[in-house]
């Protein structure tokens, strides 16, 4: 098993505001360059939604505010 960093992705909502944090995982190393997807979000603000979007050769993950449905800004 391999170790993994851990961050904090910081949220804010452009519209009204609203602030929180997105804690996410990625495996330690060189994974990437496998094309291995191993980013994960663990748990997210109440008040946001973890939206996931395709786009070309990835897959991005995007957060918006439940209150306002705007894309949070990061």
């Amino acid at each position: 098993m391999t170790a993994r960093d851990r961050f904090t992705i910081p949220l804010q909502c452009p519209q009204c505001g609203k602030s929180g944090q997105a804690q996410c995982s990625q495996e330690d190393g060189w994974a990437y360059m496998n094309g291995d997807k191993s980013t994960t979000v663990g748990d997210v603000t109440p008040g946001f939604t973890r939206v996931k979007e395709s786009s070309g050769w990835s897959d991005d993950v995007n957060f918006v505010c439940d209150e306002c449905g705007e894309l949070s800004a990061k």
